[in-house]
């Protein structure tokens, strides 16, 4: 009974997993909107708790170089009170950093944006009065573009001006609600965000605790070998994760200071605020350089359009040189996706979770490639079909595939029933002939029974010589 219970409960499971798989697409795809809005939701009722465990992850490296150090220094010879030590000294210090790189950033950026605000507020008389004069050379350097268009660029900048000053009159209440709303999400959002730091703090603390209790959760739900399957499975996940999001943390500080060097060196404005902005977009995969880049650009087209083409080719450059040594160097083989799959994942996080889904997506979709090329290569073992090919499709490289694995199985059993016929020096001949329990090479100088009469003569006179 117990092998038809169990394949009718696999096919019970298999039947329930794809009506759930059914249900899942189904929802994505027709309902993806209040899939959404239910999601946001959540994510801001646990806002503080998402905010607590990001922190923590991001800190957990640091906190393991720190604590590692730290056991060097520290001599105390209570194992527990050292090890509680060291792990709260880690926690500290991680903590300043993390805040000192927070209000590094913060006054870095900050100035930098309120100087670019105030310039461009004060230069858009300046920029209209551009825009005018480089239109009027395209018009002249292209006639027929001139005959198009006629007199409706006057026009334009009439409406564009005409909406500015009236558009910013007559909704200015529309204005200061929007800023007090704005101010006001800051707010909340800087109080989940401290909220955060000490729920992280918790979670470093209490690291291991957690992880018994899931896989005591786990080893209590599940068989022991298949308990120990998920432990491993979660373990590669997270080396996949871990892999890419450091990584890419990495490559992208890289990319922004390089960014702000070279942007220093060339004399081109607002260097800080674009350095920053292309190193944060820069850990979007593929679609980052481009987000990062095309609002830069076009603030420096409205200061100086010739600024704008040497920023638009320094930064061709800097992704290259990206793309091609620097980000490979560090991330290795990366996730093991290919560029369209890349792509795929890039659009399916961000219509669903938009900038943050874009950059949490690639590792995710990372990781369910690779559980499921792992079952599929499994079930192919399992069926002695080979995972790269030749496929019974094939029907002659097939079996001319099965006759040479029978071949190499063959010529192995054969070496394992084969004589041994090694020399007495040989490593192997005394591991043998240890095991088998062969005379000469065991404890027991006594021959076997039979070995037949020991030849007196062949013994040396030396061991025939009396004790002195």
């Amino acid at each position: 009974m117990k092998p038809e219970r169990s394949r009718y409960f696999k096919i019970g499971l298999t039947l329930f997993t794809s009506a759930l798989a059914v249900i899942l697409v189904y929802a994505l795809i027709f309902k993806g909107t209040e899939i959404r809005a239910a999601f946001s939701k959540i994510t801001v009722s646990l806002a503080p708790l998402l905010w607590g465990i990001f922190i923590a992850y991001l800190l957990w490296h640091v906190i393991r170089w720190v604590q590692g150090y730290l056991d060097k220094w520290i001599r105390i010879k209570n194992e527990r009170v050292k090890r509680r030590l060291c792990r709260a000294l880690s926690i500290i210090v991680s903590l300043i950093f993390f805040l000192a790189v927070i209000v590094l950033l913060f006054s870095m950026i900050l100035p930098a944006v309120w100087e670019a605000l105030k310039t461009f507020v004060g230069s858009l008389s300046e920029y209209e009065t551009k825009a005018h004069e480089y239109i009027d050379l395209l018009l002249k350097g292209v006639p027929w573009l001139s005959n198009f268009i006629g007199e409706s660029t006057d026009v334009i900048f009439d409406k564009i001006s005409e909406f500015i000053t009236n558009g910013i009159t007559a909704n200015i209440e529309k204005i200061i609600s929007t800023v007090s709303s704005s101010v006001i999400s800051f707010g909340k959002g800087l109080l989940n965000f401290l909220i955060g730091i000490i729920i992280s703090v918790y979670i470093l603390a209490s690291k291991e605790i957690f992880a018994m209790q899931a896989k005591k959760i786990l080893f209590s739900l599940f068989k022991e070998e298949n308990a120990m399957l998920i432990i491993g499975r979660m373990k590669r996940s997270q080396k996949i994760f871990d892999g890419f999001v450091t990584g890419k943390l990495l490559d992208s500080f890289i990319i922004g200071v390089l960014c702000f060097i070279g942007l220093t060196i060339l004399r081109i404005p607002y260097a800080v605020l674009i350095s920053v902005l292309v190193g944060v977009t820069n850990v979007i995969p593929i679609a980052g350089p481009f987000i990062g880049a095309i609002p830069s650009a076009f603030i420096l087209l409205l200061v100086d359009p010739i600024k704008a083409l040497i920023f638009v080719v320094f930064i061709i450059v800097l992704q290259q040189l990206d793309g091609n040594l620097i980000g490979p160097k560090i991330l290795g083989d990366g996730v093991g996706l290919s560029a369209f799959w890349i792509i795929v994942a890039l659009l399916i996080g961000g219509s669903m979770f938009g900038i943050v889904g874009m950059f949490f997506a690639v590792p995710v979709f990372a990781i369910i490639y690779d559980l499921i090329r792992d079952l599929i290569n499994r079930k192919l073992e399992k069926r002695e079909i080979p995972i790269h090919g030749p496929y019974p499709d094939q029907k002659e490289r097939f079996e001319a595939y099965k006759r040479q694995q029978q071949l190499e199985t063959d010529a192995q059993e054969q070496m394992k029933n084969a004589p041994y016929l090694g020399k007495p020096e040989d490593v192997d001949f005394w591991e043998r002939e240890e095991v088998g329990g062969s005379y000469g090479a065991g404890e027991s100088e006594e021959p076997p029974e039979d070995a037949g009469p020991v030849n007196e003569e062949s013994v040396s006179e030396e061991s025939k010589r009396p004790e002195q």
